[in-house]
């Protein structure tokens, strides 16, 4: 065999080796791509424990089931005020009160002056009694002495309007007036309700 032809047999050789190699390496790498997994990212979130409560929340408008305007039925100083705004109270709470000392004179006179109207109308009704009297005097001293009752009912009514209290449970939304102040008869002292209702 020449030279060129062993050369040629070499040279076919390499490149069917090549040729073989190329192939055999391909198939490899293809199986190795099939047999291996393959990994793709995964974006992770980390969820935090909590305790909340799923809550629905809806606009309101909250309203008292019972609101009053308190006030003094008569005028004077007030001497001892005992409600703030916020403040819890339950009914028949003292909030409010008024210097006493005029309607306590007041009831003073008109239990004076009832007391003589009652000692003239018995003497009065003794004497008809005895026929010593008219009819029409006894009739006058009957009606003074209703008048007298009156004015006695009436001048402890105005010793007892110089004291509020709380008409119910509730609690006291606002106070317009001050220790010491002087107010006037039916003037608005403090702004007070009961909250029991809720509404949209």
């Amino acid at each position: 065999m020449n030279r060129v032809t062993r050369i040629n047999m070499m040279a076919g050789a390499a490149i069917t080796l090549a040729l073989l190699l190329a192939g055999c390496s391909s198939d490899e790498a293809d199986v190795a791509i099939e047999d291996k997994e393959i990994i793709r990212p995964v974006k992770l979130l980390t969820i935090k424990s909590t305790d909340a409560v799923n809550i629905r929340r809806f606009p309101a408008e909250l309203q008292a089931s019972e609101e009053v305007d308190l006030a003094f039925r008569v005028g004077g100083q007030i001497i001892k005020l005992d409600a703030t705004s916020g403040q819890r109270v339950k009914k028949g709470d003292l909030l409010a009160t008024l210097d006493p000392t005029d309607f306590q004179l007041q009831v003073e006179l008109a239990q004076a002056n009832q007391s003589l109207a009652e000692s003239q109308f018995k003497r009065i009704q003794t004497m008809l009694e005895q026929n010593a009297t008219t009819r029409s005097q006894y009739d006058s001293a009957k009606a003074t002495l209703d008048q007298a009752n009156n004015a006695l009912q009436t001048a402890k009514n105005q010793l007892k309007y110089t004291k509020v209290y709380a008409p119910f449970d509730g609690v006291i939304a606002s106070v317009d007036t001050e220790n010491f102040q002087y107010v006037s008869a039916t003037q608005k002292a403090d702004a007070y309700s009961e909250h029991r209702q809720v509404g949209s």
